[in-house]
């Protein structure tokens, strides 16, 4: 007979090569290949740098198209960096000399896969260069170049660093533990800025408590709190003038919450904190709340923030490849004021430039955050001016006599030319794309009868509220009527003046007193001429509610990505292995190998737009795909059933409406010695939704299930691994959802001990001692009895649940009872052992019981061919009455 050919179903592509990225660059947050997601692989899980980075996600495209894996260079155009190895040796290869690239970042692939197709699909990448500066100096002002408006958590040090304990408090002491593991108990009224939660009068589990501490500080701090092992759902809000840098999850032994926040606070502070009690009685907890300076705000640098624009600025004033200004020409005092101010309002920037002029880049910077840029002309330094209500102090806004200007043109805003409406440009880096969304004055609409728009562009804010804030102060500046002009003046003074000052600006053929205005631009006068022309423009204060609609784009329904799924994996039993391979093909292969055994497993659907699920499996070589799977309908019991309930109600009944009678249900995980169950469904009640089954299906017992149990009605086709395992191996499983856009990422596994179960015989069903299901206690005799099952005999018709009369047991098939008699501390005292095959009943007498008996220990189980069957019977009751005769008595009486 000749061999089959091998028939190729298609190919996949790998190449090397070289990606450049542009100028110097602080690190590489993430590449994102076609939009799928922001992968990191240059960093492991514990946050430790990897050289080369490591991509793997073959799968990422899908299963046909493939995905990305290979290794990656990351060159951050440092001036001494190394060349790529293999970009080295390749160039070697061809006689030509490998450059390193200084001062050029850029990304290496090697033997890179690209998928299925050919050719490399878009890729995005995320540079930061926030910390360093172009030239790879340190950033200037460094604690205020970074923004983010989210608290980043990262896996923080030992319980005891810095040199800070931690409190654990009672309701009037607490105990500090020092650095070297002594105590130290202190009262509660000696705690400085101790925070006291109360949770009111003689509380329980499950109830919150609260607390809201306000104070004043102006310094960066850290702040460590610590909550006992008796509390959880711990919430922290920090409000008023604090900025968090981070947050570290502390080691904490025996349970306790512990965190670590790194503050910037300059000003007022509020501290709001909810916990939640776990054990009764708990009136009040004490967290220390101190603020110390201990520590190091580089351990704190934010991951994704954006860069400080005012700090971008004086980059592009100060750096060789922009406008080359001495450091010494820029006014680091003003700088830090506006970076602070910038830095607590959050308007953060980000931005990739190829080609613009400084000046036009600067203009763009001062838009956004509605700011401007001049040189004094006292001191010749560059300051930045925010427009802001109390930017300049009172002894700083200049004035003017009406009898010192010599002339005055101005003009009011008309009222029919106001802009009541902003049409706003920013870039969504949630959703990687421009987004838009507009800002109306509605008053201002309704009183001119029409829309007036003009439209904002803010392509360097990275999300819609840093947008919205200066656009509405935009808006309020378009849609106020406000004086401008030029007036001119032969006041010395005036000659010392600067652009973006304020005056207070009288005219008093115009309008009473004074206006504050602010200057535009100056014109001084010649050698000639001392007169001074000064444009200026009304202000209006940036503060100040206005009566504003917002109207966004529609939020897009972006495709989700793959989520985790719940999925159970067990060995198939002998039914189910007969449903997936057929009869004569598993008698064959047990008969090759008793210890034969296959892996199957059930899932639920996670989301709407996966339509399968892929099994994976590993018994200790690697990971292989096994098949897929096709999710079963899924319930989640309401309440706890026992053992022998046949019919209970679950949440969601509606979902098995139209779920067949006789449907094999797959509840429970078979693990750490525990069998799961295998019920049968009968029905659901289409009024009262009660779910109607056979108890302890095929070869498992009934057992007592809890609230939110998971029910998988999977039905007989189950998906499984082609692999044909032997006892005692254990094999990992996972399940990874599938979505047109990709395959789950493979990370956890449940594993699957395997025991031969296919071999096993079926153990008894339907026992009952002196009559009862599982008693706690019996008075007379043991009475026992029990129904036989055939594990051949389920393989045809119903299946038959643990409760259903017997039939005739396997062939072969040996039933044998363990009784084993229990004295106090469950001292054996004697064991009985029956081979009872044939019979279907017991009876051992309380007259033969030894006479110090407490409790029956009861072990029914069926063997074949050395085989036994993989859940017996077991269960221990007591026997109520344990004196024998003649019982030797004395009764004491009293009259009290």
């Amino acid at each position: 007979m000749g061999k089959s050919n091998d028939q190729v179903i298609g190919y996949k592509y790998f190449t090397n090569f070289l990606l450049f990225i542009g100028n110097p660059i602080e690190k590489l947050l993430g590449i994102n290949f076609d939009k799928r997601g922001w992968i990191d692989p240059f960093t492991d899980e514990d946050e430790s740098i990897l050289d080369p980075g490591v991509i793997n996600s073959p799968t990422l495209y899908g299963e046909t198209e493939g995905g990305v894996a290979g290794a990656v260079y990351l060159k951050t155009g440092t001036n001494d960096q190394e060349v790529v190895p293999f970009y080295k040796d390749y160039m070697e290869s061809k006689e030509l000399q490998a450059s390193a690239y200084p001062y050029q970042s850029y990304l290496a692939f090697k033997d890179f896969y690209v998928g299925n197709s050919g050719y490399m699909k878009e890729m995005l990448l995320w540079p930061k260069r926030i910390h360093v500066r172009n030239d790879g100096q340190a950033q200037w002002y460094d604690l205020k170049a970074e923004i983010d408006l989210n608290t980043q958590y990262t896996t923080g040090s030992d319980i005891f660093a810095n040199g800070w304990g931690f409190i654990n408090t009672g309701e009037y002491n607490s105990i500090l533990r020092l650095m070297d593991g002594s105590n130290k108990t202190i009262n509660n009224s000696l705690i400085k800025n101790a925070i006291r939660i109360n949770f009111g009068t003689n509380p329980k589990s499950g109830d919150y408590g609260s607390t809201l501490a306000t104070g004043y500080y102006n310094n960066p701090a850290f702040v460590r709190f610590v909550v006992g092992s008796y509390h959880q759902d711990v919430t922290i809000i920090f409000g008023g003038s604090i900025r968090v840098l981070g947050s570290k999850n502390l080691y904490s032994p025996n349970g306790y919450f512990l965190r670590e926040y790194a503050l910037i606070i300059s000003g007022n502070y509020t501290i709001g904190i909810t916990v939640k009690a776990t054990t009764d009685g708990f009136q009040q907890l004490n967290l220390n709340g101190d603020f110390y300076a201990n520590g190091d705000l580089n351990d704190w640098k934010i991951e994704s923030g954006d860069m400080n624009p005012i700090h971008k600025i004086r980059e592009i004033l100060t750096d060789d490849t922009a406008m080359k200004k001495p450091e010494l020409s820029v006014n680091d005092v003003n700088f830090m004021k506006a970076a602070d101010r910038i830095y607590g309002e959050g308007l953060g920037v980000s931005w990739s430039i190829t080609e613009k002029s400084c000046i036009d880049a600067i203009n763009e910077l001062c838009y956004h955050i509605e700011a401007g840029i001049r040189v004094n002309r006292q001191t010749g330094l560059y300051e930045i001016v925010l427009f802001r209500d109390n930017w300049f102090e009172e002894n700083e806004i200049h004035t003017i006599s009406e009898s010192k200007i010599k002339s005055m043109q101005y003009e009011i805003t008309n009222a029919d030319e106001v802009i009541n409406q902003v049409n706003v440009n920013f870039y969504d880096r949630a959703n990687i794309k421009n987004s838009s969304f507009s800002i109306s004055e509605s008053g201002l609409i309704q009183t001119l009868g029409r829309v007036n728009a003009e439209t904002l562009d803010f392509p360097y804010f990275m999300n819609m509220r840093n947008a919205e804030i200066v656009a509405n102060w935009k808006l309020k500046l378009l849609s106020t009527g406000v004086y401008k002009g030029t007036f001119t003046t032969g006041w010395r003074e005036a000659r010392k003046w600067n652009r973006y000052d304020l005056i207070r600006l009288p005219w008093s053929k115009r309008w009473n007193g004074t206006i504050l205005v602010r200057i535009m631009s100056i014109n001084l006068g010649g050698p000639t001429n001392n007169e001074v022309s000064i444009d200026f423009i009304e202000v209006v204060p940036s503060t100040g509610m206005m009566n504003t609609t917002i109207v966004a784009d529609d939020v897009i329904d972006k495709p989700l990505p793959p989520q985790s799924c719940q999925y159970e994996p067990f060995e198939l039993s002998y039914y189910l292995a007969v449903m997936a391979l057929g009869q004569r093909q598993v008698d064959d292969e047990l008969t090759y190998e008793n210890n034969f055994g296959l892996v199957g497993a059930v899932a639920e659907k996670p989301q709407e737009n996966s339509l399968y699920a892929v099994m994976m499996t590993n018994n200790g070589d690697e990971w292989i795909r096994a098949g897929s799977i096709q999710y079963s309908q899924t319930v989640d019991l309401d309440k706890i059933i026992s053992k022998t309930s046949s019919s209970f109600t679950v949440k969601n009944w509606r979902k098995i409406a139209n779920v067949a009678a006789g449907t094999l249900i797959k509840c429970g995980r078979d693990w750490l010695g525990t069998p799961g169950e295998w019920m049968v469904f009968q029905g659901v009640d289409p009024y009262t939704g009660i779910v109607s089954v056979k108890r302890g299906a095929l070869d498992t017992p009934p057992q007592e299930w809890g609230v939110n149990t998971k029910l998988y009605f999977c039905g007989n086709d189950i998906s499984y691994d082609q692999t044909e395992y032997i006892s005692s191996e254990e094999v990992l499983v996972s399940v990874l959802t599938t979505t047109p856009s990709g395959v789950l990422e493979q990370r956890g596994s449940i594993p699957v001990e395997m025991k031969a179960r296919a071999i096993r015989p079926y153990p008894p069903a339907n026992v009952k001692i002196n009559g009862e299901y599982w008693p706690e206690e019996i008075e007379t005799d043991l009475v026992l009895t029990w129904v036989d099952r055939d594990r051949l005999q389920q393989t045809g018709g119903s299946i038959l649940g643990w409760f259903d009369s017997g039939v005739a047991i396997e062939p072969g098939t040996q039933t044998h009872l363990i009784l084993t008699q229990l004295g106090e501390n469950d001292l054996e005292l004697a064991t009985t052992s029956a081979n009872l095959t044939g019979a279907t009943s017991y009876t051992m007498p309380i007259s033969i019981m030894q006479a110090s008996t407490r409790t029956l220990r009861i072990m029914l189980k069926t063997v074949r061919d050395s085989y036994e069957c993989l859940n017996p019977f077991i269960h221990t009751v007591e026997l109520s009455q344990f004196f024998s005769a003649p019982y030797d008595l004395t009764v004491e009486f009293k009259n009290d």
